[in-house]
């Protein structure tokens, strides 16, 4: 996770010249996280009681995740180590953003076609 962290706090502060890029950061990885965690809590859900989680259960995940990586990574003050180590996939920055772009496109894509599969699991199982 520290090299996802490293390059997501690199867009964030190269690329979008955010004012407060170690947040940003944080907040972000913590929203990838959630994505492909609250997919696979829903799809155990569905298997064994052909329900999904409700909402309030889905945000406490998300809140937990941003919480924990809240105190793994700015309250240890990890990040000042991440961001001066500069730690990439292979040494090779290339390789770093492409394999980090790939994590983010493929959690971000949760939410999009998640719900969809989610919603025919229940049609298949659970008739």
């Amino acid at each position: 996770m520290d090299k996802i962290y490293y390059m997501y706090y690199y867009f964030n502060s190269k690329i979008l010249k955010d004012s407060e890029p170690i947040a940003t950061t944080t907040f972000t990885l913590s929203v990838s996280e959630s994505f492909l965690l609250t997919f696979i809590i829903n799809l155990i859900s569905i298997n064994f009681t052909c329900k999904t989680m409700p909402i309030t259960f889905i945000l406490f995940i998300d809140s937990l995740l941003i919480l924990l990586n809240y105190i793994y990574f700015n309250k240890s003050k990890r990040y000042r180590k991440i961001i001066s180590s500069k730690p990439l996939f292979y040494s090779n920055f290339k390789i770093s953003a492409f394999i980090t772009l790939l994590f983010f496109l493929i959690t971000l894509s949760f939410m999009f076609w998640g719900s969809i599969f989610l919603k025919n699991q229940i049609k298949n199982l659970c008739q």
